[in-house]
């Protein structure tokens, strides 16, 4: 789809779920030497990173975000999903 077909819409591009591919859905293990999972960062957490390794994270870093935050950030996607709509901008 061209960028310009896109306006206001949300481009899922489902080709890119495939082993050969390197995007990743939140929460995935990426297979390497030290596993690394795919997970969400704020801005604030992107302004403050000196060195890129600073938003590399593995599986217990995240598992201890989601519960030093008390949530999950894509639980309301979730919600909205099951009710079979998205959440307003």
């Amino acid at each position: 789809m061209a960028r310009a077909a896109r306006h206001g819409k949300v481009f899922i591009d489902w080709s890119q779920n495939a082993s050969a591919k390197t995007t990743a859905a939140p929460y995935t293990l990426r297979v390497r030497e030290r596993p690394g999972v795919a997970t969400l960062v704020d801005w604030d957490e992107v302004a403050a990173c000196a060195h890129l390794a600073d938003l590399a994270f593995g599986p217990e870093e995240v598992l201890a975000r989601v519960e030093a935050r008390g949530d999950d950030p894509l639980a309301p996607l979730l919600d909205a999903a099951r009710r079979g709509r998205l959440p307003e901008a």
